[in-house]
C-alpha cells in the first residue's frame, strides 16, 4: 500500500481525460492495473465529449475534494495551465 506521509492513508489519484472511446477504454485499463499494483485509490473521469472547460472544472472539483494528484491529457495547453486552487497540502499534477 502506498501511504501518504506515513498516515496509513492510501493516495488517491484522479484521471481527468478528453472524452470516451476505445482508445480511453484500455488506457483506463492500464491506470487501474497499475492503481492496483501500487495500492491507489483511483478516479477516473471522461466527459462524453471533449469540452475544455468541463476538463478544467473537473481538475478543480477534485483538487478541492483533496485528491493527492491529478492525471491529465490536456485538451487546451493554455487552459491548462491556469493556476489552480490553493490547497492546505500539495498536490501534483501529471
Amino acid at each position: 500500500m502506498r501511504e501518504h506521509g506515513g498516515h496509513g492513508r492510501r493516495l488517491r489519484i484522479t484521471v481527468v481525460e478528453k472524452n470516451r472511446g476505445p482508445y480511453w477504454d484500455m488506457v483506463n485499463a492500464g491506470w487501474r492495473d497499475a492503481a492496483e499494483r501500487l495500492g491507489l485509490d483511483l478516479i477516473i473521469e471522461a466527459p462524453v465529449y471533449e469540452a475544455v472547460g468541463d476538463q478544467v472544472g473537473a481538475i478543480r472539483r477534485h483538487l478541492a475534494a483533496g485528491v493527492d494528484g491529478v492525471a491529465f491529457v490536456a485538451s487546451d495547453e493554455t487552459a491548462s495551465t491556469t493556476s489552480w486552487p490553493k490547497r492546505p497540502r500539495p498536490a501534483y499534477l501529471w
